[in-house]
């Protein structure tokens, strides 16, 4: 280009159009082999062919025309005709010459701290107007040595949390990702399968047959062995304005929806694979007809309450209630299923778990004895007791009479403290012969944190009073790193009889000779009655109570009563399809992908769990949670 306009600039630069017209010529012999040079040397020659006999602007709009462009291209055949005139060459083009600014998003330094930032807040609290705020008052300004950039908007932001892998979605309850994996809940989970798998020999199993339709094999039992009915349980709520959060509208339309969510309806229910709900047959109800109506059962096992503030309201849902349907339960269960063994299972809530009032709780006693702490009944040493103290009976009272120069004698009568229980047992020295202290920093400070978690679980809570669900402290793990012995209190929370306090449903249900078992924690997908529940709020909701509390009682009922028996079994063989799974060693999406794969499978084989990992490589599934690890560690 150097040589060309060296050239052009020793030639005459005379100012005649014919003088321009063969410089043009001229240039584009040099300049011939580019093709934007081409195109602009070809509209400068017809642009001054055209100009003896029209305006600039007119032959500009012409040339332009001709050679199928528009107006811009007009407008810079016109500045390049001048500075031609001026120059004897043509402006470079500055394509591929602009400056490529580097996104904010792009910046290492602004991504981790805006990623460290979204970590830090509650799952279900990320949201683009807070990410705005932050971003503007807090994050920009820390790094403003790297960037010009004073503010974002709104519409950033948001577009930020999509490049971050953020996405708007609805509340569905499911598998609990935060939490499923933790150490403590896989090893409760094990024992949970590891309790299921010891009945599985006495279930019976519902299969397919030729016509699709569900076909009851019984078990094969061994002398003396009774089979097994698997019952389970769970409370749920609706309110009278419950409506479906999704809708097809047109251009314009709008839903009206209540204020509020309307009056609370609670339900307790308990379904099983045999009958679907526990409802007495009308043979059972002709039956009882001739008994006064304190010893009549009633037709169905579940328990509806309408709690409030009013006094016309019921009471919401408590402990003492619970238990007084589990007595009916069981009386009806006999009556529906003689001769055979129930296993009831609850999910893991603090309700469920409750104790006895004068259960053996460490948590309810001081250190020495007296004190504002509730009667607790006698005990029995454990077995392992290594000073010669195993299965004697301890009382958790001082005597109501001690000796003058007793250390205690002031508190007689009263219940004891941890210290003399340990005193009693031999235990109040550790091995080495160190004295163990009463409270150590780390149990105090668990304490202080499981407080903190039940208010403010209680808080999040309060918009749906009486409902259940899984709290959120874990187990008492042995791989928190603690001793056994690190205090007084935990030394006496590890002994069996403390450890192995049965809960009152436990011991209701053991009683009558059947079996326990809760949950883990985080796996409501182990649950049939919790896809119960979503099948009758959808019921529900379609029909609309309309805000009439008296509708919406009757249709809650309805609703309940609708679900057909095979529903509620296939909701029992996608609950059985996760236990199989989860005892290959499968978790995570590995786990959902085969449970969703392979509907009319009971329960998952080693082949079926390769074939999905294979399917997925194929289909390339991606999302898998973080902290979920290695989906299926035993296929590798």
């Amino acid at each position: 280009m150097k040589s060309c306009n060296s050239v052009l600039a020793g030639r005459s630069r005379a100012s005649t159009r014919a003088n321009i017209l063969a410089n043009v010529f001229f240039f584009a012999i040099f300049v011939g082999c580019l093709n934007r040079d081409e195109v602009l040397l070809s509209a400068l020659c017809d642009f001054y062919a055209w100009i003896p006999r029209q305006g600039r602007i007119s032959v500009s709009i012409r040339v332009a025309r001709n050679h199928r462009k528009g107006p811009y291209f007009a407008r810079q055949l016109r500045m390049q005709a001048r500075h031609f005139e001026r120059t004897q060459s043509l402006l470079p083009s500055m394509r591929g010459k602009k400056t490529k600014a580097v996104a904010l998003i792009d910046d290492e330094f602004f991504r981790l701290g805006l990623q460290r930032w979204l970590r830090t807040l509650e799952v279900g609290k990320v949201s683009p107007k807070l990410m705005h705020t932050y971003v503007n008052t807090v994050l920009l300004p820390s790094v403003q040595s790297r960037t010009k950039k004073r503010n974002v908007s709104l519409s950033q932001a948001r577009r930020w949390l999509h490049l971050l892998g953020y996405r708007r979605s609805k509340h569905k309850k499911a598998i609990y990702w935060d939490g499923h994996e933790r150490p403590d809940v896989q090893k409760r989970r094990k024992q949970f399968l590891k309790e299921m798998a010891e009945f599985d020999l006495r279930l019976a199993k519902f299969d397919d047959n030729e016509n699709g339709e569900f076909v009851r094999v019984a078990p094969s039992l061994q002398e003396g062995e009774k089979e097994i009915i698997v019952i389970f349980h769970d409370e749920s709520t609706v309110h009278a304005n419950d409506y479906e959060l999704d809708y097809w509208v047109t251009k314009g339309q709008q839903v009206l929806k209540k204020k509020t969510r309307g009056r609370l309806i609670m339900i307790s229910e308990f379904i099983c694979e045999d009958t679907g709900l526990i409802r007495l047959t009308p043979e059972l109800l002709a039956a009882q007809e001739d008994l006064p109506l304190s010893e009549r059962l009633p037709e169905y096992a579940r328990k509806v309450i309408m709690p409030g503030n009013k006094e016309s309201d019921d009471d919401y849902w408590n402990m003492d209630q619970m238990i007084d349907q589990m007595k009916t339960v069981l009386r009806m269960f006999d009556k529906l299923h003689p001769n055979k063994q129930a296993v009831f299972i609850f999910d893991n809530s603090s309700a469920h778990n409750s104790l006895a009032k004068d259960a053996l709780t460490v948590t309810k006693m001081n250190i020495g004895p007296g004190g504002k702490v509730p009667p607790m009944r006698n005990t029995v040493i454990p077995k392992d007791n290594p000073h010669g103290f195993a299965n004697q009976t301890q009382s958790l009272l001082l005597p109501s009479s001690l000796p003058r120069n007793h250390p205690d004698k002031a508190f007689e009568g009263q219940p004891k403290g941890i210290r003399n229980i340990l005193q009693e047992r031999g235990l109040i020295k550790r091995l080495d012969g160190t004295k163990i202290s009463g409270t150590c920093a780390d149990c105090r400070g668990k304490k202080k944190r499981k407080g903190m978690d039940e208010a403010i679980e209680a808080v999040d809570d309060g918009e749906d009073e009486g409902e259940e669900d899984d709290d959120d402290e874990g187990y008492d793990s042995e791989e928190d790193g603690r001793r056994r012995d690190c205090c007084m209190r935990r030394l006496l929370s590890q002994e069996d009889d403390f450890k192995n306090e049965k809960s009152l449903l436990e011991k209701e249900i053991t009683a009558a000779g059947h079996h326990c078992l809760f949950l883990p924690k985080f796996h409501p997908e182990l649950n049939p009655i919790e896809m119960y529940w979503g099948w009758v709020k959808r019921y529900f909701r379609q029909r609309r109570a309309n805000g009439n509390f008296q509708r919406a009682k009757k249709l809650i009922l309805e609703a309940l009563d609708a679900c057909p028996v095979d529903t509620i079994r296939k909701f029992f063989r996608r609950a059985y399809r996760y236990m199989s799974t989860y005892r290959l060693g499968a978790t995570g999406l590995l786990a959902e992908y085969a449970v969703k794969t392979y509907r009319s499978h009971r329960a998952i084989s080693q082949k079926d769990l390769v074939e999905a990992e294979a399917s997925m490589k194929v289909k390339k599934v991606v999302g898998r949670p973080e902290g979920v690890k290695d989906q299926c560690p035993r296929l590798r």
